[in-house]
């Protein structure tokens, strides 16, 4: 009997007892349960209070280049082609390029640290797209913030993640070097350009692979490839050619003066395009031919006003605007980008 009772007491004392089996699973599985959703709380916290404004759009049209941070100069010469490109891929492409400049992200209320959540929340806040009206989702924002250092390109739905790669690309060969060398509205200009090649390709379409800008180096070799004569050749008609018009301006006698500046302007042009004298030789000629006098023919002047019925977008440096806040949704995709 006591043999027996020794044995019970054994088998008692090698089992766990139960609180410690019960707060070893709770360690195991609850915890992390809950660790997980403070996490997603804590985010939706984050994200709630983010204050991004109102579309700039009235019934889905508005214009596609909105700077709050104030850094672009309105007469830039580099919003006529921002404007252009932005046109070309909304009205026959589809695809809205709608292109943000910020202060910073905190200004609107978001704390975090990565520039793409934020991106994607302005996005969704915009309805970037046209599948409201259409039923396409090709919107493209892309969102700077000067302050932070940051920028991110934010593709819609219809693109997936098929163009990640290239829109790095885009990023880190054509807007961040431009940021870094403080030229803000060249970098914009580089990367909407190159985006509306995307858009003129389709989320289905290829890119072709993004080139490296020539250095002027290599621009310069090629240019003097193409030279019709040696350097030495080349340099030494031009030298006669400045001399030749020299001699010119200090003669008064009238025909000798002619004839000087005639000569250098041939010696230019066979230094650097001999077809050229064939031009001047034509122009020289036609000189001599007799003209009617008093004629009242008509002239044509040219004007520069284009503008376009369909967008408020016009060639005088104003932005593009469009109606390309039509409904739309950010799918993930797209690049992020610092300096």
């Amino acid at each position: 009997m006591a043999e027996d009772l020794a044995v019970v007491q054994v088998v008692v004392e090698e089992q766990p007892e139960v609180g410690d089996y019960l707060m070893n699973r709770i360690k195991k599985y609850l915890v992390p349960c809950f660790t997980l959703i403070w996490l997603l709380t804590l985010q939706n916290e984050i994200h709630a209070q983010v204050q991004i404004p109102a579309a700039p759009a009235n019934e889905g049209h508005g214009d596609f280049l909105q700077d709050y941070a104030g850094i672009i100069n309105p007469n830039a010469p580099e919003l006529k082609a921002i404007g252009k490109a932005q046109q070309i891929a909304f009205e026959q492409h589809d695809t809205p390029i709608v292109v943000v400049v910020i202060t910073r992200m905190a200004s609107f209320g978001y704390q975090g640290d990565e520039i793409a959540p934020f991106a994607a929340d302005w996005f969704n806040k915009w309805d970037i797209g046209t599948l409201g009206v259409n039923g396409k989702n090709r919107g493209i924002l892309l969102l700077i913030s000067i302050g932070d250092r940051k920028a991110r390109i934010e593709l819609g739905r219809d693109w997936a993640r098929r163009f990640d790669h290239h829109c790095q690309q885009i990023m880190d060969k054509a807007i961040i070097p431009n940021f870094k060398a403080g030229n803000f509205t060249k970098g914009i200009q580089e990367g909407v350009q190159h985006l509306e090649l995307m858009a003129v390709a389709g989320p289905l379409g290829q890119v072709k692979a993004f080139s490296k800008r020539k250095s002027n180096f290599v621009i310069k070799n090629k240019l003097l490839g193409n030279l019709p004569f040696p350097l030495w050749v080349t340099a030494i008609l031009i030298v006669l050619a400045i001399i030749a018009i020299v001699y010119a301006v200090q003669r008064s006698d009238g025909f000798v003066k002619k004839a000087c500046i005639l000569l250098g302007i041939a010696l230019g042009l066979l230094a650097i395009y001999p077809p050229g004298i064939i031009v001047l030789g034509i122009a020289v000629l036609a000189s001599f031919l007799p003209s009617d006098g008093g004629g009242g023919g008509s002239s044509y002047s040219f004007g520069s006003s284009s503008s376009y019925s369909s967008s408020s977008y016009s060639s005088g440096g104003s932005s593009y605007s469009g109606g390309g806040y039509s409904g739309g949704s950010s799918g993930g995709g797209g690049a992020s980008g610092s300096w």
